[in-house]
């Protein structure tokens, strides 16, 4: 799964960069939809955890960049997920790695 953002100034932290927990949002989003592509119709999920690695800053400067999310590993249970950022000339900017709890989806009017 494949989705691409461009950060703005509304996403910079005090220091005057992208604020992680925006490359986690687009990194978490990624790999999320990787695993949607997997399931059934009677299936939902929601993330576990997620861990990101920050490799190099994000800036205005860096413009658009790509989010690259796949699935390691499925089981009935758990999903293992990854996803790469990486900027315009194809360089890593961030990786993260999350596991997804998978569950049944409920049937509206049913008890949670």
């Amino acid at each position: 799964m494949t989705i691409k953002g461009r950060p703005d100034e509304r996403s910079y932290n005090l220091l005057k960069g992208v604020h992680g927990g925006w490359t986690a949002a687009v990194l978490d989003t990624a790999m999320a939809l990787s695993n949607l592509t997997l399931l059934g119709v009677e299936q939902t999920f929601t993330t576990l955890d997620i861990r990101i690695n920050y490799l190099r800053p994000i800036t205005v400067e860096t413009g658009e960049v790509t989010a690259i999310g796949g699935v390691l590993q499925s089981g009935r249970k758990i999903a293992y997920v990854e996803a790469k950022l990486v900027d315009p000339n194809g360089k890593l900017l961030a990786h993260g790695t999350g596991s997804l709890l998978i569950m049944e989806r409920q049937s509206k009017g049913s008890p949670a």
